[in-house]
């Protein structure tokens, strides 16, 4: 009977020397290497669900997306906790944010069609024809006259 040849068991590595040399890296997420707190991963995968695979999807635009999602939100905010100061409130309310994106001009442009629920109205400084005539003062003088 002729001997069959033992291949290798190249399935199990039995082998010290690889095993120990090989560290697994510990993973570091896209937000992290970026610098980023809003979630890179998560913004890609919702870039490649809203193209369903028409288009490709470089991996600089999802970061690029977030960092300008970032700002967005941490400009918005910071205005608005202003606003919050000044009405001498320590919570943030759709409120302030309304007074915070109508205050300033570029983020009104931005946000012009946008409808904030409880936001309120913007104050609009009152025509001077709608006021009430000043009779008072007039008044006033034809009497020390």
């Amino acid at each position: 009977m002729a001997r069959l040849k033992q291949r290798p068991n190249r399935i199990l590595n039995t082998s010290t020397k690889t095993s120990s040399a090989k560290k697994k890296k510990k993973r570091i997420s896209r937000s992290t290497r970026s610098g980023l707190t809003f979630p890179v991963g998560r913004i890609h995968r919702k870039l490649r669900e809203t193209t369903r695979g028409k288009q490709r999807i470089s991996a600089g635009a999802s970061v690029f997306m977030a960092a300008t999602l970032e700002y967005l939100t941490t400009e918005l905010m910071e205005m608005s906790a202003i606003a919050a100061n000044e009405s001498k409130k320590s919570r943030v309310t759709p409120r302030h944010l309304h007074l915070a994106i109508y205050g300033d001009q570029e983020t009104a442009q931005l946000l012009d069609k946008v409808t904030l629920p409880q936001g309120g109205v913007t104050p609009m400084p009152i025509h001077p024809s709608l006021l009430p005539k000043k009779k008072a003062k007039e008044d006033d003088k034809e009497n020390n006259s």
